[in-house]
């Protein structure tokens, strides 16, 4: 083999050989994965829920979704920092509303590098609780009922508890409280029973005064049609508009109330009567009085200590038939 020959055999091995260690090069990344951008895009990510205002306890769950990235793990946070986030897979999580209402913000930030986060802002409704009447003046031993009305979450279930006198609960919304044979200020608070932060007081001034004692009203809630009214709150004042007892209509509409024997009035609670199916108007004793119109009652008279009185019909205004002419009963 002359010289030329040679010089042209290891020529061609060298370029063998190089060909095959770039071969070797370009095939050896296949053995590990890489995290990579799809399209030379930045990743982004959408973030969705079925629900954007929550009760307290309410759970939803939050999820996300990232696009042009082959990782699509998102990582969750939520200001300001609260318990009840929990990561259920890598782009899902759950919210529990907790007892601190306000709006929180919860984002997702994709874990590619680069990611774009996105946020959504969910509000947690506060529950809040009122009680009805608000104040009261009764006699010593005298009685009246309380209800209690709870906002912000499914469970409108409340706690009772009186600084003096006797609490006897109806239901989970109302008590009948008897004041104590003692003279003074009492309260009668309520308590959301789904938390301890929502409260409502009502303040019970029981007095010897010019209330002398107590008497029982009964009677009766219909409507013009003969329907029997239940769970309609009917009130009793003194003659200086100060509510001294109520009580509410059975399902038969019949009710039975010790107030304090100053009542000379009485009204009906307009938010106790159902606007579905009734108009706020009541006929009492042949005139009409308007639950909407502040201090408009109808008179029941003069009552003594220990007098059971039996009141005549109390007939509210039913929307089968047209609307009610203005009341012609107030004072």
């Amino acid at each position: 083999m002359n010289k030329l020959s040679l010089k042209l055999s290891f020529v061609v091995l060298c370029a063998a050989v190089i060909f095959s260690l770039i071969i070797g090069c370009g095939g050896g990344g296949g053995g590990g994965g890489t995290t990579g951008t799809i399209g030379g895009g930045t990743p982004t990510v959408s973030i969705s829920t079925s629900q954007t205002s929550i009760a307290y306890g309410q759970t939803i769950t939050i999820t996300a979704n990232v696009s042009n990235s082959t990782d699509t793990t998102v990582v969750f946070t939520i200001s300001p920092q609260v318990v009840g986030l929990t990561q259920k897979d890598n782009h899902t999580v759950t919210f529990t509303a907790p007892a601190t209402s306000t709006t929180y913000t919860i984002t997702a930030t994709p874990d590619a590098p680069g990611g774009q986060p996105n946020s959504i802002k969910i509000k947690v409704i506060p529950v809040a609780i009122s009680i009805t009447p608000s104040s009261v003046q009764l006699a010593p031993n005298g009685s009246t009922q309380f209800s209690a009305s709870v906002t912000g979450n499914a469970n409108t279930a409340a706690n009772f508890k009186a600084s003096g006198g006797t609490v006897t609960v109806i239901n989970s919304n109302s008590v009948t409280y008897q004041a104590p044979a003692t003279p003074g200020n009492y309260t009668l608070t309520a308590v959301a029973a789904v938390t301890p932060s929502a409260i409502a007081t009502a303040a019970i001034s029981v007095s010897n005064g010019s209330t002398g004692g107590t008497a029982t009203i009964n009677g009766t809630v219909t409507d013009d049609q003969s329907a029997d009214l239940g769970g309609v709150v009917v009130q009793f004042y003194n003659s200086a508009g100060t509510l001294v007892g109520q009580a509410t209509t059975a399902s038969n509409g019949t009710f039975s109330a010790a107030v304090s024997s100053s009542a000379v009035s009485f009204g009906l609670s307009s938010g106790s009567i159902n606007t579905l199916s009734e108009f706020e108007s009541y006929t009492y004793g042949g005139l009409r009085y308007d639950p909407l119109i502040t201090g408009c009652y109808a008179p029941i008279g003069t009552l003594q200590t220990n007098q059971v009185v039996q009141l005549s019909s109390i007939v509210v205004a039913s929307q089968k038939n047209p609307p009610p002419p203005p009341p012609n009963g107030c004072s």
